[in-house]
């Protein structure tokens, strides 16, 4: 669903007073991403308050100032919009916070916006390493017969996938993300919120109070992952298994279970040196007697030098022990068949005779 043209109109004017210096079709840029919102009616909710909003009587009711927004000075508008930030009305203070949040990332994730903050960019092009997972070309519609079903290809479903295939199911991975390996890895904020992550990186909760940062790419979160990787507490193993009635998690075979992904990942701490900033909390720590420890990362030969850092759009280096390059090829090279680009919207269960 597009803005409705007079949407876009009051978009412009909000996106120029959000962002003074931005380009001139940044307004134009903001709506193409509002029409990527994976949901409806938030589309449809932006597209009504935008229209609202430039209705001199609803800004006269709610701003005080009885003006359509696009016919208001510089200042009218962002006092009208730090009303719209903290007004009582959650639907006008989650369209501040919808707005904000798709003119910001649109602006600073644009080509040569980064520069010009101080922000290098990618270091070099990406390198020409192949793809060595073939996902099943689907371009019709297609029955597949298999054992088990797996819908996604991150840290749950790759490991479920591999692990199923290698006690020989039968097994089909649906992702909902293309297939993007280090080659594609361009390390341009714009292209890899686009490409690996869910909702172009605005996927949100329904209120936008917390922005949910999700995996839509073959290999999910732990493609674009920090690689921090904790072992679950035993604090919380305890509170799932008593308070959910889930008593598997406390039991040795979880553990092993654990143990047994941590070695598959790589799992240590020897590729975790603390950065400058990291030296200087734990200097803090230390004087306050806190405790303090080494983050373990599932990383192999990790340099860890001012080449890194890009974590977030790809690992290049294949040091990142992502389901990309462990289970999911572990799962591809028994058998299992992949497909990407797959959005699943429908699961139905029958009982056969």
């Amino acid at each position: 669903m597009s803005l409705s043209p007079a949407a876009r109109t009051v978009l412009r004017a909000v996106a120029a007073t959000l962002i003074s210096d931005g380009a001139p079709d940044l307004g134009d840029k903001v709506a193409e991403r509002v029409a990527g919102l994976p949901r409806p009616a938030d589309r449809a909710e932006l597209d009504l308050l935008l229209r609202l909003l430039d209705r001199a009587v609803v800004n006269l009711l709610l701003s005080g100032i009885p003006k359509p927004f696009t016919r208001m000075s510089g200042g009218e508008r962002e006092r009208c919009l730090r009303g719209w930030a903290t007004s009582r009305l959650p639907q006008r203070r989650k369209a501040f916070q919808a707005l904000k949040r798709l003119t910001t990332v649109t602006h600073y994730t644009s080509p040569g916006t980064g520069r010009a903050i101080g922000y290098p960019g990618p270091l070099g092009p990406p390198p020409d390493v192949p793809k060595p997972i073939r996902p099943l070309a689907v371009t019709t519609d297609t029955r597949l017969d298999c054992d088990v079903v797996v819908i996604g290809s991150g840290a749950g479903g790759g490991v479920v996938a591999a692990e199923l295939t290698r006690a020989g199911k039968d097994v089909v991975i649906l992702e909902k993300g293309g297939y993007r390996n280090e080659a594609d890895f361009t390390h341009l904020e714009a292209d890899a919120l686009q490409t690996m992550y869910d909702a172009g990186g605005l996927l949100a909760t329904r209120d936008l109070g917390v922005v949910v940062l999700q995996g839509s790419t073959l290999g999910g979160g732990t493609v674009i992952n920090y690689t921090t990787s904790f072992a679950t507490p035993e604090s919380v193993r305890h509170e799932w298994a008593r308070e959910h009635g889930l008593p598997h998690f406390e039991t040795a075979e979880y553990t092993r279970s654990t143990d047994a992904v941590a070695a598959r990942i790589g799992v240590n701490t020897a590729h975790a040196r603390p950065s400058g900033r990291d030296q200087i909390l734990i200097r803090g720590l230390e004087r306050l007697g806190w405790h303090h420890g080494l983050l373990p990362r599932d990383v192999r030969s990790c340099s860890q030098d001012d080449a890194c850092g890009y974590c977030g759009m790809g690992c290049r280096r294949s040091a990142k022990q992502s389901t990309l390059i462990t289970y999911l090829q572990d799962a591809a090279a028994s058998g299992a068949r992949i497909v990407v680009d797959c959005d699943v919207r429908r699961v139905t269960i029958e009982r056969w005779a």
